[in-house]
């Protein structure tokens, strides 16, 4: 399947699916429910699996998604994270500020970084530091980050010669939540024939975005998952002459119709990370979180109204 025929499909698909109903709460504790029963049962090989949700909301037809204002706005809102926006003429809008890095190249080094774990941000100092204390404690928080260190640790490893990676991670604080962060960089073997988009057909999806082990957690959520994600948490980035470059997850994302259309429903994207000690409550919160952040920065048309406030 050539690119262009990928990119027709993908977005065909998500055009046909802009009417299908969201996972209401009921039906996600009991999925979130059903992945822990399935981790916690014996003989399980299965340490972790990312969930996600979609939410339709509804564009008043007086005023249309700005895309060009609603990017500017998803740059001021989120500075330190990867603003996307993937638009082909005639086809849907795909678009989103991502925190996380898939893999940097430059030269010999790749570079990419392990993120999972939440909370809130909290409304003081104070309270942002006693959460950050909280994630930085939480034995849930820190085995769903490990697996995520350890996956990435493993697939990297031997196209090394070195491999830096801190012993403990770190906070990352975004304007609507905080997550537990660990940087990893590696130097490539001499003579390594590895390129870019190899490190990233070798990465993608990590344990952070499908979940762990990597072939049991997708088996699992293909069959469980009643939805197809389409382009949602999928490599976007760029390419140089050099076979420098970067690409991020397409996480914290939306699709909607063209520039300008009537179309009115945009489609938010949102997900986290399950592991055997998780609350399916908490995880709603945080998808919750998550969506509302993509929601808040959407701007219309009919005088720059933003579409929530």
């Amino acid at each position: 399947l050539d690119t262009a025929s990928f990119l027709h499909s993908q977005l065909s698909f998500m055009e046909n699916n802009n009417n299908s109903e969201s996972i209401d709460h009921a039906k996600w504790l009991h999925l979130v429910n059903r992945a822990v029963d399935t981790m916690q049962r014996q003989g399980s090989t299965m340490n972790k699996v990312v969930l996600a949700r979609r939410k339709m909301v509804k564009v008043p037809p007086e005023g249309p998604l700005d895309v060009g204002s609603t990017i500017l706005n998803l740059c001021d809102r989120f500075p330190d994270c990867h603003t996307f926006l993937l638009r082909l003429p005639g086809m849907a809008n795909f678009f989103g500020s991502t925190p996380e890095r898939l893999v940097r190249m430059r030269g010999e080094t790749l570079e990419t970084t392990a993120l999972a774990g939440t909370r809130p941000r909290g409304h003081s100092t104070k309270t942002d530091m006693l959460l950050a204390e909280e994630l930085l404690s939480s034995p849930k928080d820190l085995e769903e980050h490990r697996l995520v260190v350890s996956e990435i640790m493993r697939t990297l490893g031997p196209l090394s010669s070195s491999l830096s990676v801190p012993q403990s991670p770190k906070i990352r604080a975004l304007r609507n939540v905080l997550h537990l962060e660990t940087p990893i960089s590696i130097r490539l073997l001499e003579n390594s024939t590895i390129g870019l988009l190899d490190a990233v057909h070798l990465l993608h999806p990590t344990p952070a975005l499908g979940g762990s082990p990597r072939k049991e957690a997708l088996q699992w959520m293909q069959a469980n998952e009643e939805w197809e994600r389409g382009w949602y948490a999928a490599p976007i980035g760029w390419i140089d002459s050099n076979g420098d470059g970067e690409f991020v997850v397409a996480i914290r994302s939306a699709v909607s119709g063209n520039n300008h259309d009537t179309k009115d429903e945009i489609t938010l994207f949102a997900g986290c990370g399950i592991v055997s000690a998780s609350d399916a409550e908490s995880e709603w919160k945080e998808t919750n979180m998550k969506l509302d952040a993509i929601l808040k920065a959407i701007v219309t048309l009919d005088n720059g109204r933003k579409l929530v406030t």
